[in-house]
């Protein structure tokens, strides 16, 4: 058998050859010099195993970019997020990973990756980056050019804390405001505090998925998608404030969309309605600064204030499972009712305990 020559540089990448089990030279390229000795030595320790009858064939070779065109191709036109599935691929993805091939890319040069994205990005935008790239891998390995998915550590993100209006005057002041800005807006704002939707599934909402009989909205699609976020269909409730402005405004708006614009056409997730004029509408409130989104954190904080069944808002909102909205449900009223008197009182009582409480205990 002949014998394998070193890793030599070429260009801003390490080249070597190795034995493939057919006895061809192959070559390949790697990053760094550490791993192309050791993609070298790994292929050849493959080849002379399968030569064996140890193991057997691996999938025929492919590299990241080849994964890369099939999946722009193939998959990222079907998700809602293919903007940024082509970005993220494009900016990130393909400029590391590209030439490599699939078996090549391991835990180690994923970590390396890693190291190289930290303070080029944030932890979110590693997060999804990485994130992609577990997925894109695990596609590799359904069509057979990859035998399985290297472990991939992704940055742990801190949950942060929503904004929301914690008042019903706050909520009042900004529809005032509403009321002075153009025919719609007002209506758009009052549906999306009282049903929690999102602002692509308002600005999707047509007048035949509007029961007033059954007191129910169908939500099937977004501004831009014949369907939404999930990819499900939910029924959201007509409640009680939202029915008279609704049936109000259709009254006003015969034509098939519940908030077209001017010319009868779909808005789109920058319209100024969700943007500067809610921004506008907000400031002259004198409300916190939220995001139009924030109004489906408003509606979601305030049905659990109401006692609202919480399994019932994760459908109403179209979650896919229970742990979204149970970030609302410490402010149920009675959330932690039972427990305020579930330990022993063990700490020692001051004089100025009794002081400020009047007794002991009280």
């Amino acid at each position: 058998m002949p014998k394998t020559a070193g890793a030599r540089k070429k260009g801003n990448r390490w080249e070597f050859s190795y034995i493939d089990p057919t006895g061809k030279r192959r070559w390949r390229t790697c990053r760094t010099k550490k791993e192309a000795k050791a993609a070298q030595h790994h292929l050849n320790a493959e080849a002379e195993a399968i030569r064996a009858g140890v193991r057997s064939l691996p999938p025929e070779p492919h590299t990241f970019d080849e994964l890369a065109s099939y999946w722009l191709e193939k998959k990222a036109p079907r998700k809602r997020s293919e903007k940024d599935d082509r970005s993220i691929i494009h900016r990130h993805l393909r400029p590391y990973f590209g030439e490599i091939q699939l078996p090549m890319i391991g835990a180690e040069l994923i970590d390396q990756f890693i190291i190289d994205k930290d303070g080029e990005v944030g932890d979110k935008t590693l997060h999804n980056i990485l994130t992609l790239l577990h997925t894109m891998l695990r596609q590799g390995v359904r069509l057979k050019w990859l035998a399985s998915v290297p472990p991939i550590d992704k940055p742990k993100l801190q949950e942060r804390d929503y904004c929301w209006l914690q008042s019903g005057e706050e909520i009042t002041k900004l529809l005032i405001e509403a009321q002075s800005a153009p025919p719609g807006v007002m209506v758009l704002y009052t549906t999306a505090l009282y049903t929690g939707m999102r602002a692509g599934e308002l600005l999707g909402l047509r007048w035949e998925d509007i029961s007033f009989n059954r007191r129910l909205i169908t939500v099937k699609r977004s501004y831009d998608n014949p369907y939404t976020k999930n990819r499900g269909l939910r029924h959201v409730p007509i409640l009680t404030p939202l029915m008279r402005v609704l049936k109000e405004w259709r009254l006003q708006r015969p034509g098939p969309w519940l908030f077209p614009t001017r010319t009868g056409t779909v808005r789109g997730p920058s319209d100024r309605w969700t943007k500067q004029i809610f921004k506008r509408c907000r400031d002259r409130a004198g409300v916190r600064k939220i995001r139009f989104h924030d109004l489906r954190h408003t509606f979601a904080s305030h049905w659990v204030m109401a006692s609202g069944d919480i399994f019932r808002l994760k459908k109403v909102l179209g979650h896919r499972d229970i742990r979204s909205p149970l970030r609302y449900a410490h402010l149920a009223p009675d959330a932690f009712a039972d427990d305020f008197d579930r330990l022993e009182d063990l700490v020692p009582v001051t004089a100025a305990v009794v002081a400020i409480d009047g007794s002991v205990g009280g």
